[in-house]
């Protein structure tokens, strides 16, 4: 199922056209729509970044909604619908390790620096955030379609 999903985007067949192989169109075209409707895309993206990013791996922006056409980014724009952004004591939660961890707001990095033991590459236009876990103490930094604002802040 997924590969049929991933298949047709990546090639932009039509639906009707996908191979075969991945079965009946209408099929993957429907769970799609669903696992959309339901919020999965968006919890597995919001997992799969933030484990990235615990690994200081992610050095990409994923510019790939189920149901949205997109124009062409150059990499530095993100395709986000809005920004998000917090200040300093802004409560939110992010996830580590498959967990779900709140915690607050330190700062805001707004270019190269060292936090948290690594190398932030932030950018105004791209900033991060530094946070620190109210359960360990512990400091990190995430970037802000990584975390979730908590008692119905929009983080805007």
């Amino acid at each position: 199922m997924i590969d049929a999903i991933a298949f047709r985007f990546q090639t932009g067949t039509q639906w009707m056209y996908l191979p075969e192989k991945y079965g009946n169109w209408r099929g993957v075209y429907n769970r799609l729509r669903m696992w959309a409707a339901d919020g999965m895309w968006e919890r597995v993206f919001t997992v799969l970044m933030a484990q990235a990013d615990e690994e200081d791996g992610l050095d990409w922006v994923s510019a790939w909604q189920p149901g949205v056409r997109h124009q062409p980014t150059n990499g530095r724009q993100l395709s986000m619908a809005r920004k998000k952004r917090f200040s300093q004591g802004d409560d939110v939660s992010w996830q580590s390790h498959g967990q779900n961890v709140g915690g607050s707001v330190t700062r805001k990095i707004d270019k190269r620096t060292e936090a948290a033991g690594r190398t932030v590459d932030a950018s105004e236009e791209e900033p991060q955030y530094e946070v620190r876990s109210a359960k360990t103490g512990k400091k990190a930094v995430h970037r802000p379609e990584s975390l979730t604002p908590k008692k119905g802040r929009d983080g805007s």
